[in-house]
């Protein structure tokens, strides 16, 4: 009868230990890359909120010492901006106040390129108030009335960030 001995054990418990290994590094890999590609995705999403937001700022100086009304792509934005290489364009949908002849609220949403009309879901919507108060009489408009546009030196005396909103 042959003598049983352990000669090659050591070769199954190592072959054993490099399939465990090479099973868990794999998966590790498999979370590695996930997360990788999250990051991506999330430097991407955060650069067209950044540029919806500088897009928007640019906006509401803008309409700020400019009057428009109904809802319009907002004065001085042109068809778009682009801003860290993401065109966006901003509208602006403007109310006077029935209460006040010299306030005016503007909402300004702002959304990806190229849309045949007013965007209907924006990255951001923020709402604005501008204050258009004369001078000398606070009940007067004189920003409406004036003309040509350079003589409305009161438009946009005050403002108030009502909202702002990312989407």
């Amino acid at each position: 009868m042959a003598e049983r001995d352990e000669t090659g054990a050591v070769l199954v418990l190592a072959l054993v230990f490099l399939v465990t290994v090479g099973l868990i590094v794999t998966a590790l890999l498999q979370w590695s890359s996930n997360d990788l590609k999250n990051t991506s995705n999330f430097k991407s999403g955060r650069s067209v909120v950044y540029a919806a937001g500088g897009a928007t700022e640019a906006a509401i100086w803008s309409a700020r010492y400019s009057l428009t009304s109904g809802t319009n792509p907002c004065p001085g934005t042109g068809s778009s901006i682009t801003i860290g290489g993401q065109a966006i364009e901003v509208w602006c949908t403007t109310v006077s106040n029935t209460q006040s002849a010299a306030t005016r609220v503007v909402t300004l949403s702002a959304c990806a390129t190229g849309l045949s009309s007013v965007c209907a879901n924006p990255f951001l919507v923020a709402t604005v108030t501008f204050d258009d108060y004369s001078n000398g009489n606070p009940n007067a408009n004189n920003c409406l009335q004036a003309t040509p546009p350079l003589a409305r030196k009161t438009c946009g005396t005050g403002m108030t960030l009502n909202s702002w909103v990312v989407r």
